[in-house]
């Protein structure tokens, strides 16, 4: 379609020939502890990341990518709901209902 795409991911190594196919930058970045190195993007697609940061990092983070959005750029942010119906049946059901890989879950608020 266009786009300038580019994956980070402080371990890309699993995708990174795919995304590489379909001509997609992959830049390895501990998003914790490097700078992003992109300004004025149209959006940020965050999916499925924010509950693998330290919670301490979190505004920094959100930051960077601010910094690296234009006037007017979207970030579109999805995080797992802790308080979601599923995980409230697994915590009925006696199962731990936090993934093991989470620093921190969020509810909907």
């Amino acid at each position: 379609m266009g786009y300038d795409v580019i994956a980070f991911d402080i371990c890309p190594e699993p995708y990174k020939k795919i995304a590489e196919a379909c001509d997609i930058s992959v830049v390895r970045c501990d998003l914790e502890r490097d700078e992003l190195g992109v300004s004025n993007a149209d959006c940020a697609v965050f999916t499925e990341v924010l509950e693998h940061l330290h919670y301490y990092y979190v505004p920094l983070v959100l930051s960077k990518i601010n910094k690296a959005l234009k006037p007017g750029g979207v970030l579109i942010l999805a995080t797992p709901n802790v308080a979601s119906l599923f995980r409230r049946l697994r915590l009925l059901l006696g199962i731990q209902p936090i993934y093991q890989y989470h620093v921190r879950e969020y509810t909907m608020s």
